[in-house]
């Protein structure tokens, strides 16, 4: 389970260099990295629960590494807008 843990973490730096090297791809793949990230947590919530922790631990992958494809899409001005906007408390 711990080396589970190790590779899932390595989500991160495997999302940042696909965001890096795949950037022009990741404007028209917006949606359907949302529509990704979130089946693969829903989908990962019930098979930890029937204790299918490989499969579980793959789908936490593909969620994270989707969620930093999203917010990669977007340029650096637009995230700093964001962040901004939630920090002021305006959604």
């Amino acid at each position: 389970m711990i080396v589970g843990v190790i590779l899932v973490l390595l989500a991160f730096p495997a999302g940042f260099a696909i965001a890096y090297f795949a950037g022009d791809e990741l404007a028209a793949g917006r949606k359907w990295f949302v529509i990704l990230a979130v089946l693969s947590i829903a989908l990962g919530m019930l098979l930890f629960a029937i204790k299918s922790y490989e499969i579980s631990l793959t789908l936490l992958f593909m969620s994270i590494v989707s969620f930093i494809s999203f917010y990669k899409s977007r340029s650096k001005k637009e995230n700093d807008k964001k962040i901004s906007q939630v920090i002021k408390g305006k959604n």
